[in-house]
This record gives C-alpha cells, sequence and structure tokens, in this order.
C-alpha cells in the first residue's frame, strides 16, 4: 500500500485531472466497487443485530467484497540500527513551484526525536510507558524551564501500529533544529542518572498514577467504543489491554525500567534506533551534513 507525499496532492489538485467529472467517475466505478468493512457494534444491540446492520449496509453500497489478496498491509518501517536517520525540512529543499507554499516569515524551528523500541510486548510497552511518565515533568523542567529553548516541549510515548517508542518534541524560535537536537540528547543522557536517584516513593508514585489512569473506566459510551476502536485502527485487537497492562505495572521494579532504558534507548545501547526529524526555519541555514 503506497501513500502520496504531501506535495503530491498538492500537485494534484492544481491539475487539469482534478475535476467534477473525474471525481463522479472514480466515486461510481472504482471508490466502491470492492471494499473491505472493518465495524464495531458497541452499545444496546446484539451479534445478530450487528451483523443485520453489516449486511445492510454492504447491500445499500452495492460492492462486492475484496478479496484477500487485495487487503491492504499495515506497516511500519523499522529504523536501523546503531544509526542516526535525520529527516529535515527547509526552504532550500523545495522546488522553485512549491517555494510559494512556504510561509517565509515562519521564525520557528522544531524537532520531534524519536527512539523506536520494537513490536508492543509486555512488560516492554510498560516500561516505556513508565518512562514517559517518569521523564515528562524532568523533560520540560530541563528544557522549557531551565534552557528556555521555546514554549513547546513534550516527551510522551510513541505508538504506531503496535511499534512501542518514545519521542521529545520541542519548538523554538530562538535555536536552530541542530541545537535543539543536541540539547534532547543532552537530557537523555542524563536519563540513567534520574532514575537512580528517583526515590522508591517517587517511583510508587508514578506506578500508582499509570494503575489509577488503566482501571479507571470510560466515563461515556462514546469514550469506551473510541477505546475499542483504536485497538482496531491499530490493527492491535487487545481489547483487555488496560485490566492486563494495571497487573503487569503492579510488578514492574525500577531496575526494570533503568534496565531496559540502558539496553534500548540510552546513547550506549547497541541497536539503538533513532530518527530526528527537524523543521528549520527559512532565514537559517542548513548544515554542511544536507
Amino acid at each position: 500500500m503506497t501513500r502520496w507525499h504531501l506535495l503530491e496532492y498538492i500537485d494534484f489538485i492544481s491539475s487539469d485531472e482534478c475535476n467534477h467529472t473525474n471525481l463522479t467517475t472514480f466515486v461510481s466505478t472504482i471508490l466502491l466497487k470492492s471494499i473491505h468493512m472493518s465495524v464495531l457494534s458497541h452499545g444496546n444491540t446484539s451479534e445478530r443485530h450487528a451483523l443485520e446492520l453489516i449486511d445492510d449496509a454492504a447491500k445499500a453500497l452495492g460492492s462486492r467484497p475484496l478479496g484477500l489478496s487485495q487487503l491492504p498491509i499495515a506497516r511500519l518501517l523499522q529504523l536501523p540500527a546503531d544509526i542516526e536517520v535525520i529527516c529535515r525540512l527547509h526552504p532550500s529543499l523545495f522546488t522553485e513551484a512549491h517555494l510559494p507554499l512556504l510561509n517565509a516569515d515562519e521564525r520557528n524551528s522544531a524537532i520531534e526525536l524519536t527512539l523506536q523500541a520494537g513490536l508492543e510486548e509486555r512488560p516492554d510497552s510498560l516500561c516505556v510507558e513508565m518512562l514517559a511518565q517518569i521523564l515528562a515533568h524532568p523533560a520540560y523542567e530541563q528544557l522549557r524551564t531551565s534552557e528556555q529553548l521555546g514554549y513547546i516541549v513534550h516527551l510522551g510515548q510513541r505508538y504506531d501500529l503496535g511499534v512501542i517508542g518514545l519521542r521529545v518534541i520541542v519548538q523554538s524560535d530562538k535555536h536552530d533544529a541542530a541545537y535543539l537536537d543536541d540539547r534532547a540528547e543532552n537530557f537523555l543522557a542524563k536519563v540513567p542518572e534520574l532514575l537512580t536517584n528517583l526515590k522508591d516513593e517517587e517511583f510508587a508514585n508514578h506506578k500508582d498514577a499509570i494503575m489509577k489512569s488503566k482501571v479507571e473506566p470510560p466515563k461515556t459510551l462514546r469514550a469506551e467504543s473510541g477505546v475499542y476502536w483504536n485497538e482496531i485502527a491499530q490493527g492491535t485487537y487487545d481489547f483487555h489491554r488496560d485490566a492486563i497492562d494495571a497487573e503487569v505495572v503492579k510488578i514492574l521494579t525500577k531496575q526494570d525500567v533503568l534496565d531496559y532504558w540502558m539496553k534500548t534507548f540510552d546513547a550506549s545501547a547497541r541497536g539503538r534506533r533513532k530518527l530526528s526529524t527537524q523543521v528549520w526555519a527559512a532565514h537559517l541555514t542548513l548544515p554542511d551534513d544536507k
């Protein structure tokens, strides 16, 4: 399954091919010719009623089912091990035709530093969640409050199609993206010391916060449906995730989390997988290694 780049969409909608005639032809002859439906029926219903609704929907659309070989396969690129991947966005990298689409007055630069772990598997996924819980505030205090890099600073968990990781986001109108990446790495280098010095009571409080969030029931039917649908959209189908996670968090130790950091995310870790996505303001110049 291929995906267009945003600029490809812009080129198409600006072309003569994007017109009402082609759109109606596409909808009537291609779009709904063959389909695959993912359906969630939740609430005051029954299995029989849910199947009837699905059947009615399929008949109304007048589509035939996609063959097994035609079903899209969800895929995610595994970052290379021990190689820092840098993806930069700057006006100098655009074609002349696309330059008018950019905001030449934008003074902000930004990074998203992603540390990719691997496929979700307990207890690893809970170690990542614990790390995000523990490090979010220290990262904000260091990068936002102390260093004053910019208004937006965030450290959190990243979850893509069952693949887990951590990410650091920083936006700044004072510094270029390379500097922001360097300061984020500087904070990450302090994580082993931060975890080692974390008091047992503080660690227990972090565990308690995660467990409470796991066992707290959704407040509305819509919110509960959102939880289930997210499992379908991600292709993970772990509909009892929170209950199982809560039990795993109970037995996690500080040493478990520290060991996981050292073998997966630390700069010295063998097989570390990092992506630095960088947006550079127009008035800045890219480094020579572009």
